[in-house]
């Protein structure tokens, strides 16, 4: 019967949620780093719209965290899991995208790289975390980059357009690279 998967399929997805769900430090991670730029970036932002984000931040973290604690992959609750999982995952992304898209109203041309680091650094451990479920890779990494290399390429510094050019090329590196990881491990499990 097409649509339900075989039991073959059951524990590839079993496998990959088991994955998934070792990545909850990376959460920790992910909340520390948003700390640190909000206080490099304390001077340029408005204070209300860093303190907002990162109040954000924490709680997107927060929830995540609890909930790969909580909640662990049982037979039939697996698609459901991942699926939240991806939505968690968008989530901390498009906070972060947001966050770069506040660049081309607040941002200095040191602050447009500083954030493109930053967003490099998250998006690769995403590669490395999310990519035994590439729905959520490819939430948190698009909502993340996306609204970056926009607001790079809005702006009027041809190093910054630049930036954002090779920020869409990096994101279109790591989604093939995050695929072919998927499946990699598919194979191993």
């Amino acid at each position: 019967m097409q649509g339900r998967p075989n039991d073959r399929d059951s524990q590839i997805l079993a496998g990959r949620l088991e994955l998934l769900f070792r990545s909850s430090p990376t959460i920790i991670l992910g909340v520390i780093s948003a700390a640190v730029t909000t206080g490099i970036l304390w001077s340029a932002y408005p204070h209300a719209v860093l303190s907002a984000w990162l109040a954000a931040v924490v709680l997107v973290g927060t929830t995540r965290y609890l909930f790969q604690r909580r909640f662990k992959p049982e037979k039939g609750n697996g698609i459901r899991l991942a699926r939240w999982f991806a939505v968690g995952a968008f989530l901390s992304g498009a906070l972060w995208g947001a966050l770069c898209a506040g660049l081309g109203v607040w941002g200095t041309p040191e602050q447009f790289l500083l954030v493109t680091f930053v967003a490099a650094g998250m998006s690769a451990g995403a590669t490395v975390a999310f990519s035994a479920y590439l729905p959520a890779f490819a939430a948190y990494a698009a909502a993340l980059i996306i609204p970056l290399s926009m607001a790079c390429l809005a702006n009027n510094d041809a190093v910054i357009v630049g930036n954002g050019i090779f920020a869409l090329l990096y994101f279109l590196i790591i989604s093939i690279i995050a695929r072919h990881n998927g499946r990699v491990m598919a194979r191993a499990i």
